[in-house]
């Protein structure tokens, strides 16, 4: 007959809590729970908790001509710049205790690879899931209002601001349900702000490589007579006046497909992902709602272990920084932490605890663009 507790002590043994917090696919979500911010900002273990990042740009020129025996002219420019960074401090903590115990453990005298399982479960959606997806709040913080909010050290609420640069984060105000405006006017053409976007990005040397958005904003542009007009193409000149001749509510491919061949942009990618919160309803989005976000080309790509055998490269291209992770309280490496306890006096059960020093640090703040789409209000 097996023991719940013998069981626990063999996973702590193989090194199970360690090798999944450790697991760098974690960070990115499941097939169907995906963490799209992971792929923007994926974690780095950095040495230090505060330190200074520099970020150096160099800009590609084409080769000149020269002759048979000159030297070639220095080409290229060099931008340096430097911002401080310090991390947070991020943890979570799950028990299994009273009931659960009780049902686990009677589990485990009946069928002891299934209380195995339950176990290896809870672990990972407890631990090392739980801060994947904290992480994954502070990326789209850090994203749509470059500003995240931490405790700091003396356990007050403090907002790290973030570099934002002048035009980049911009509101289109969606009036009221009596007289709406913006996106949700009939008279407002979308496209306009697509293509502000685009033009402050080619002005500072970037192409947009993605667009992420969420249902609210594609079901706005769905819905936009003009928008609908626009894909469509149905429009009639009437004594001088553009008239629709209808037309349904435009799909998210008919969408993508006219912003692509029309304007070369890439595909609205919908976040509607959300995440387990204490505030009613009871889930909240890791994304803001109505937070378009514009992702440019940056050339800086990561590369990260993956598969069991910890010998395979995945790379993660254009990156725009990182998800720094540095050296928890009372260790001597930087990485993610779990602690764990098991009491026999009440109230009795098995304790765990995840927690990790960590920040996102975006060194590529020129390559973001926001546009907040803001729904009419109540009348």
């Amino acid at each position: 007959m097996a023991d719940l507790y013998e069981l626990w002590a063999n996973l702590l043994e193989e090194e199970f809590p360690d090798r999944v917090l450790s697991d760098p696919a974690v960070q990115f979500g499941t097939d169907r729970k995906q963490y799209l911010g992971a792929g923007l900002l994926p974690e780095q273990l950095v040495d230090r908790n505060e330190y200074t990042e520099t970020k150096v740009v160099y800009k590609t020129f084409p080769a000149l001509d020269g002759t048979r025996y000159s030297e070639p002219k220095m080409q290229g420019q060099q931008l340096v710049g430097s911002f401080r960074v310090t991390l947070g401090e991020v943890d979570t903590a799950s028990q299994l205790t009273g009931n659960d115990l009780d049902v686990l453990m009677r589990v485990a005298e009946r069928d002891p690879a299934q209380a195995v399982r339950r176990l290896r479960t809870w672990m990972i959606n407890m631990f090392p899931v739980s801060l994947a997806e904290k992480a994954e709040i502070q990326r789209w913080q850090a994203f749509v209002d470059a500003q995240v909010p931490i405790k700091g050290m003396d356990g007050n609420d403090e907002v790290i601001t973030m570099p934002d640069p002048v035009g980049h984060r911009s509101t289109v105000l969606g009036g009221t349900e009596n007289e709406p405006a913006g996106w949700y006017a009939s008279d407002y053409d979308p496209i306009q702000d697509f293509m502000a976007i685009r033009q402050l990005a080619s002005q500072k040397g970037y192409t947009i490589r993605r667009i992420i958005g969420d249902t609210d904003i594609t079901m706005a542009i769905a819905m936009n007579q003009i928008m609908r007009n626009r894909v469509s193409g149905a429009l009639q000149i009437s004594n001088g006046e553009m008239v629709s001749l209808g037309g349904g509510i435009l799909s998210l491919t008919q969408i993508n497909s006219y912003l692509s061949s029309n304007y070369g942009l890439p595909p609205i990618e919908e976040y509607d992902t959300t995440y387990n919160s204490l505030a009613a309803p009871g889930q909240s989005f890791f994304k803001e709602r109505g937070a378009l976000c514009f992702f440019a080309t940056t050339g800086r790509d990561a590369e990260f272990i993956s598969g069991d055998d910890s010998v395979d490269y995945e790379i993660i291209p254009d990156t725009l920084g990182y998800y720094a992770i540095g050296t928890a309280v009372g260790q001597t490496a930087p990485g993610k932490v779990f602690a764990n306890q098991v009491k026999t006096m009440k109230p009795v059960g098995i304790y765990g605890q995840g927690f990790q020093t960590s920040f996102p640090v975006v060194t590529e703040p020129e390559a973001i663009f926001v546009l907040k789409i803001a729904k009419p209000t109540p009348s």
